[in-house]
């Protein structure tokens, strides 16, 4: 009887082992050269990133930054890289602050989850530790030469404009009738010339406006507008493109009627120097070089690392 009661309670017992063995490998995401990655390794880490986030269903992008970020720590613990627990503290009181979220409500979350806090700082530390690797060998090391700077500059110039070129025009416009017959269109052509030839004479276009142009156009004393290129119709920006200041156009006809042009005031494109824009070419490159070399540096750290991960 003894015997059989043994029997059983050893079943038990290696049942209850292998039960907690099985729940103990479902619970590990991921291995990287032989550390694993847990589901409470990623609660925690998803909480890093962003406490609003789901942390129980596991993300593959998030799970391949966390294991990114054990790569990185790996490689920066050969260095012997290292945050301090004041640095580390900070780090997190400027985490908080950034995206405004308080401790007290971090705490919650956290042991909300079964975990406690010492499960965050030391993730937390390992994200910092990794950030301080990307910057003193990755990011130290990119360089930006005055020839890259000026090469950037001509080939991107429009990005740095300063001022749009722009005409300042007075017009006078005469409508057709609507469904005009031919006779009212060679009517108004001849009060068109008419009209050129007294401004030719001497009188300004004020003076024209005032004379013949309906109320609304009376009141801006002739003034259109101040244009940048496309603004105008075609047919305008034409006859105005090939004009000086001051000067002004015959009849130009549309099909509503016809525009007499005065170039008030041209203003050229202008374009901020490269020596001003300088700094700011500098720090995309940077930026850009730094990216692919990020990029570079993951890829062959991933081909020499030893990573599985688990099925979900």
């Amino acid at each position: 009887m003894k015997g059989l009661v043994s029997a059983i309670l050893l079943l038990l017992f290696s049942a209850l082992c292998f039960s907690l063995r099985a729940e103990a490998a479902a619970d590990i995401l991921a291995s990287v050269n032989g550390e694993n990655i847990s589901m409470p390794d990623y609660r925690v880490f998803v909480t890093i990133l962003d406490p609003s986030l789901d942390r129980e269903k596991v993300d593959e992008k998030i799970l391949r930054k966390l294991i990114e970020e054990k790569i990185f720590v790996q490689e920066a613990g050969k260095k012997g890289m290292t945050v301090t627990d004041e640095e580390l503290e900070k780090g997190i009181a400027d985490f908080l602050n950034r995206i405004n979220f308080p401790y007290e409500e971090l705490q919650k979350r956290i042991t909300g989850q079964g975990m406690n806090m010492d499960d965050y700082r030391k993730l937390f530390r390992e994200n910092m530790v990794m950030s301080l690797y990307i910057r003193s060998e990755i990011n130290a090391s990119v360089k930006v030469t005055d020839e890259e700077v000026s090469q950037y500059y001509h080939q991107n110039r429009q990005s740095f404009l300063k001022t749009p070129a722009l005409m300042k025009v007075k017009a006078l416009f005469i409508r057709l009738g609507e469904k005009p017959s031919l006779t009212e269109v060679t009517d108004l052509k001849i009060r068109a010339l008419k009209i050129y030839a007294e401004i030719r004479a001497g009188i300004s276009i004020e003076t024209a406006v005032i004379r013949y142009a309906d109320e609304a156009q009376k009141k801006n004393n002739g003034y259109l507008g101040e244009f940048g290129r496309g603004e105008l119709m075609p047919a305008l920006e034409q006859r105005l493109s090939g004009m000086k200041e001051g000067e002004i156009s015959g009849p130009v006809w549309i099909r509503e009627g016809f525009y007499i042009l005065q170039l008030i005031q041209r203003t050229e494109t202008s374009y901020i120097s490269a020596e001003e824009a300088g700094d700011r070419i500098k720090a995309i490159l940077r930026k850009t070089k730094q990216e692919e070399k990020l990029n570079e540096w993951k890829r062959s750290l991933w081909e020499k690392a030893s990573i599985s991960i688990s099925p979900r």
